[in-house]
């Protein structure tokens, strides 16, 4: 089915190399020029907020949201969270980014406002059997209070080209601040991007992949991803495990790369890329990874990381070093 021409969308098509939905009127469009009071089946009749959109999709449909970047600025490519968690709860269901592509800072975006104050997470993908591509979540407001960006308590979901990035303003720099809290089992992330590296972290004790106490996170797989940060103290870690039964079974990341940028800007050199609980539960298997500024991936050696692959001695395998020469 082409998509040329406006009439199209009418009879439930979707644009080429978007996610296909099953169910006619079951596609919807979503702008930062949009309006609420509109139904979102159209691009000329785009929804304004995810909230609006959520309500007028239908759950177990596959119906999909297009949230459509207008331009290269902020103001005409971000969609607001304002005042409270935005919760994603309808199982069954797809957003998908119009924009260039790109690992980061896509112009597909979604970011919140100042009013919203200690709002955490900034939003909640509660549901199960549906996925998320080509967005950028971004979380930088001048409140401690709002100290996650992207919590996934849902099952069997698929996050592609996606880059969540929180702690994106120095005050957010806070105790178990966080870009994404992982709670839910079975969801999958590819080519993704976990952190950012323009907003220094790590005063407080805070990461970019959080691991929740008696939530036990079940078989979460990663995949060609980046977990980034810049860290302003020795202490931050790119994984915290907050306490006992915070993972279960494994949790993998295969051919991921874990990279503290800031370390030959002004940063400092990470004492350790996590930071677990001697009793989270479960395993960590890191297949073909590697780590940058930082020293070793668990000072603690707990016992609960497996290395596959990367060959080297065992105290560095995997880990980027400082050519001799």
């Amino acid at each position: 089915m082409a998509t040329f021409g406006d009439k199209i969308y009418e009879f439930g098509g979707v644009p080429i190399g978007g996610q296909f939905s099953t169910e006619p009127n079951s596609t919807f469009f979503l702008k930062a020029s949009g309006s609420d009071g509109k139904d979102g089946k159209k691009p000329s009749n785009a929804v304004l907020t995810l909230a609006r959109a959520h309500l007028v999709m239908p759950a177990d449909k596959n119906a999909v949201v297009y949230l459509v970047s207008e331009s290269n600025s902020a103001g005409s490519t971000t969609i607001r969270i304002e005042g409270a968690t935005q919760t994603w709860s309808k199982d069954g269901t797809h957003i998908v980014g119009v924009s260039s592509g790109g690992m980061f800072g896509s112009r597909a975006r979604i970011s919140g406002t100042a009013d919203t104050a200690d709002v955490s997470p900034l939003m909640e993908w509660s549901a199960d059997n549906g996925s998320m591509k080509n967005i950028h979540l971004f979380y930088g407001e001048n409140d401690a209070g709002d100290l996650g960006a992207f919590q996934v308590s849902g099952e069997r979901n698929y996050f592609y080209n996606c880059h969540f990035a929180g702690i994106g303003n120095a005050t957010q720099d806070a105790t178990d601040a966080y870009s994404l809290s992982l709670t839910g089992d079975e969801n999958m992330f590819e080519r993704c991007v976990i952190g950012l590296d323009t907003v220094g972290r790590g005063t407080a004790s805070n990461s970019e992949i959080q691991l929740v106490t008696g939530q036990t996170a079940t078989r979460n797989i990663f995949k060609d991803c980046i977990i980034l940060t810049n860290a302003d103290a020795a202490g931050h870690q790119f994984i915290k495990s907050t306490g006992d039964l915070s993972l279960d079974r494994f949790l993998m990341f295969d051919n991921c790369n874990f990279i503290n940028s800031g370390v030959n800007a002004g940063g400092a050199t990470m004492t350790e890329a996590f930071d677990l609980s001697t009793t989270m539960g479960g395993t960590i298997i890191l297949k073909d990874c590697s780590l940058f500024g930082c020293t070793e991936w668990d000072a603690g050696d707990g016992g609960d990381i497996q290395i596959v692959g990367a060959s080297g001695i065992a105290t560095t395998s995997g880990i980027g070093l400082e050519p001799a020469v």
